[in-house]
């Protein structure tokens, strides 16, 4: 097969072949060292425009420095020939290992969506989209770590290509977005649209979108639903949804947050199947109720009852302080309230009217006179006859009138006298014997 020759450059052996260009094995001869020639195809190159617009975009994206992104050493063109030289990498390509397994464990796949993830997260940090993510632009280096190659055809994200004008579609169709299909804008969510089907073909070993031809396999990714994945893989479902929404704003918004959907439903899924009741804690720190289920209750656990059981006892003790009160308050005046009424066979009817009676009437001796005529000693007293057999007294005589009868002034209770009349004087006024003090 004759190689091409481009200078500075001897060309080995060709590695790689695409639509767009072909890549291979070269030395460069000033620095002595391995390097991957590619370089594009002719017909793509012919444009005046857009080899300098190439070439300013190439030179561009060899700024990038990302431990997963492949260094650009060199770009040109010589007889029509856009070309672009690289770092060498002898891990082979994503494309190589899936066709060799089919399939790439769930493990193994989300740590290569880790490293691109993040080379992609440092690209659109420098306002750079890659537009071609697919397993042959997926490159290992002698660690086995993933590489993201080939930005030959980035852009920077606001500016409008050549390519894109020429109305060239560049890129692998089984990869591409819709918009970028129909010639729309390209943006950072259309990188992220690529990196959905790269990881839905890494899982499953299949492609998403399939067609006879190219238009049959464009027209899957604008209309077609997003194939359902395996049982097993159920849990990635939601998440390659949203990455390969038609529409670019129902996408992630950048990578990190699709690389922490994936994660996390991972994760979850890990979880579930540890007996259905894992308790997620940090490493090395899980609990299952397989080797809880047998141990004695926690001692929150244990003393559940003691809040309420104290809660009522509190309560009981308030309402019986209270009780007491009351029962003290009301009780206790009962005595004094109901006192006439249980003393009234013991005590005399004038005692209870003291306050409003006068010293005479007080000290008539109701238990001298057993033998006189009560309406004498009424009638004297200016009080109805049958006076002392009404208890309590309801008339008094007037004042004045009392007063001259028991020898005293006429205002005696005015000026509150004192004096008492002498006792025989006093026995004769009330028509008792003389002596009757002395009984």
């Amino acid at each position: 097969m004759l190689l091409p020759k481009i200078p500075n450059y001897e060309i080995k052996q060709q590695i790689a072949q695409g639509g767009m260009a072909t890549v291979y094995k070269a030395i460069h001869l000033l620095l002595e060292r391995e390097v991957a020639l590619k370089i594009m195809a002719t017909h793509i190159g012919s444009n005046q425009t857009f080899r300098e617009r190439f070439i300013a975009e190439a030179r561009i994206a060899a700024k990038l420095k990302h431990p997963h992104i492949i260094h650009i050493y060199d770009t040109g063109i010589h007889e029509d020939q856009l070309y672009i030289t690289m770092e060498l990498l002898a891990g082979g390509s994503l494309k190589d290992l899936l066709q060799k397994n089919g399939k790439l464990s769930i493990a193994h796949s989300i740590s290569i969506m880790e490293q691109l993830t993040s080379a992609l997260q440092y690209a659109h940090s420098k306002g750079f989209i890659h537009r071609d993510i697919k397993p042959a632009n997926i490159l290992f280096n002698s660690n086995s770590d993933a590489v993201l190659a080939d930005f030959g055809i980035a852009k920077p994200e606001n500016s409008i290509s050549e390519m894109t004008q020429m109305g060239l579609i560049l890129g692998s169709p089984h990869y591409m977005p819709p918009e970028q299909t129909m010639g729309g804008k390209s943006d950072t969510r259309s990188d992220i649209y690529s990196l959905g089907i790269v990881f839905f073909e890494m899982l499953t070993g299949e492609k998403p979108y399939n067609g006879a031809n190219t238009n049959a396999v464009t027209y899957a990714h604008a209309h077609k639903p997003t194939p359902f994945l395996p049982e097993n893989l159920q849990q990635f479902q939601p998440i390659l949804n949203k990455a390969l929404a038609k529409q670019p704003e129902h996408r992630f918004d950048d990578s990190h947050q699709f690389l922490s959907s994936i994660q996390h439903a991972n994760l979850r899924k890990i979880a579930s199947k540890e007996n259905g009741t894992t308790v997620l804690q940090p490493r090395n720190e899980r609990v299952t109720t397989e080797n809880t289920q047998h141990k004695a209750p926690l001692p929150s656990k244990g003393k559940s009852w003691l809040a309420p059981v104290l809660y009522a006892l509190v309560f009981l003790s308030v309402i019986a302080i209270a009780g007491y009160w009351i029962a003290t308050y009301y009780l206790g005046e009962a005595p004094s309230q109901e006192a006439p009424t249980q003393e009234a066979p013991t005590q005399e009817a004038p005692t209870q009217e003291a306050p409003t009676q006068e010293a005479p009437t007080q000290e008539a001796p109701t238990q001298e006179a057993p033998t006189q005529e009560l309406a004498n000693k009424c009638m004297t007293l200016g009080l109805p006859a049958d006076c002392q057999t009404k208890k309590p007294m309801t008339q008094t005589p007037n004042a004045p009138d009392k007063c001259v009868i028991l020898g005293l002034s006429p205002d005696c209770q005015k000026n509150k006298e004192k004096f008492v009349p002498e006792k025989k004087n006093k026995c004769a006024l009330l028509g008792l014997p003389d002596d009757c003090e002395k009984r």
